[in-house]
């Protein structure tokens, strides 16, 4: 069975962006569910890893419109000395 926020993640993994509207009572509940896709996207975390890179989702509610961000940061915990 194919989640129902796929869609959604798919496109958040492309663009780095999404802005979609949401009703606001159900705002966190799909936050929640592209966390959740995010952490059990193997492929994504394998790629992330040999970027030494991790995402994270950020998010800004405007009314019923959410604006959605996949933000790289640098995995400390990765990096070497001849990284540095």
């Amino acid at each position: 069975m194919a989640n129902k926020y796929a869609p959604l993640w798919d496109a958040l993994k492309k663009d780095g962006h999404v802005t979609t509207a949401i009703p606001i009572p159900l705002q966190k509940r799909v936050i929640r569910g592209l966390i959740n896709l995010k952490d059990r996207d193997r492929v994504f975390k394998l790629q992330a890893s040999e970027a030494k890179k991790r995402y994270k989702i950020v998010y800004i509610a405007e009314s019923a419109r959410v604006r959605i961000f996949l933000r790289p940061f640098e995995d400390m915990s990765a990096l070497t000395v001849s990284d540095l």
